[in-house]
């Protein structure tokens, strides 16, 4: 007899995994960390935000400036045209010249208030025993004055005067007794003078009146005073007596022929070539050579004489020389003294 035995199977519960323990300090320190880099990220953010602005607000500022500076400059000048200086010669011939007689004085201050002034201005029709009369005028700025824009012509003018003086007399009678008389002469006395004439006028419809009356000014002197242009010895080293000897006789023919020919006749001796054709002739150059670093360079005095009148006319030359066949030509002549190197 057969048992049968039917093996029991293990009965057997499988476990869950344990779920890991959470490191709570960690993820306090992660969180903590991010909190952290947020926060300076965003202070930086913000300095940057800052500097940015600041700059901005720096160059808005300059750029405010700058368009302030532009739009003075252009308010203190004023465009100059054909119509405004016809208008203002018109008026200083007119408002310079005074007659001594009534009716030409009277016809002045109609010409006046009819053709150039604005409405409100009014010129005396009260004549004087003198006579003005304009010699020379010349525009020298336009300028605007307090918000006025004023033309100014320097003026030279002269002033006529009557003089009157007791002159004596002699006489003889038909007996031959001398007498003496005395009696009234009028003479004209004459002076010159200049002075700066300011004319304020405004622009309208491309016409132009004069707004205020003019006034006269003392002329300002426009002359810099700077030194004239000379050239350093010190910086150039002086050439051997041979050499100066040669060089010396090529500028001496070299500016004869600069005097004798014309520009395109120059043009085997020099670069740029000049030439006074004929109308000069060369009185007198005293010259240096100095040393240069592809050549020579020479400082001349020269003295050169008007054709037609003699007249001696000084210039100060400096001459760049090179060697072309073992012959001295000019690749650069300038009128003036200044350092070329």
């Amino acid at each position: 007899m057969e048992f049968n035995y039917k093996k029991k199977e293990n009965e057997r519960v499988d476990e869950l995994p344990k779920k890991k323990a959470i490191q709570t300090k960690g993820v306090r320190r992660i969180v903590l960390g991010g909190l952290i880099l947020v926060l300076l990220s965003g202070v930086g953010a913000y300095i940057k935000a800052s500097a940015v602005s600041n700059h901005i607000s720096k160059v808005e500022k300059s750029v405010v400036q700058l368009k302030n500076d532009i739009d003075g400059s252009n308010q203190n000048q004023i465009s100059f045209t054909p119509e405004l200086q016809s208008f203002m010669d018109c008026f200083v011939d007119e408002y310079m010249n005074i007659s001594n007689d009534d009716e030409a004085f009277k016809t002045r201050a109609q010409n006046l208030e009819k053709n150039f002034y604005a409405d409100g201005l009014e010129e005396n029709e009260v004549s004087f025993s003198a006579k003005r009369s304009l010699k020379e005028a010349t525009l020298v700025s336009l300028k605007n004055i307090d918000g006025v824009s004023v033309a100014s012509y320097q003026v030279n003018y002269e002033i006529e005067t009557p003089v009157t003086k007791k002159v004596e007399e002699k006489h003889k009678d038909s007996k031959g007794k001398e007498t003496t008389t005395t009696k009234e002469v009028t003479d004209t006395k004459k002076v010159e003078a200049t002075q700066v004439l300011n004319i304020p006028f405004s622009t309208k419809d491309h016409a132009f009146c004069v707004v205020a009356y003019p006034y006269f000014t003392e002329p300002v002197s426009t002359k810099a005073k700077v030194k004239s242009i000379t050239y350093d010895t010190e910086k150039l080293k002086a050439v051997d007596d041979e050499t100066d000897k040669e060089v010396q006789e090529f500028i001496s023919d070299f500016l004869k022929k600069y005097c004798e020919s014309s520009s395109a006749d120059m043009a085997y001796m020099m670069d740029n070539p000049e030439g006074l054709n004929g109308n000069f002739t060369l009185d007198k150059v005293e010259s240096k050579v100095y040393k240069a670093s592809d050549g020579l360079i020479v400082k001349a005095d020269v003295s050169l004489k008007d054709k037609d009148t003699a007249i001696l006319q000084k210039e100060q030359l400096t001459l760049h020389l090179v060697k072309k066949s073992d012959k001295y030509y000019v690749k650069k002549l300038s009128h003036t003294w200044k350092d070329s190197e």
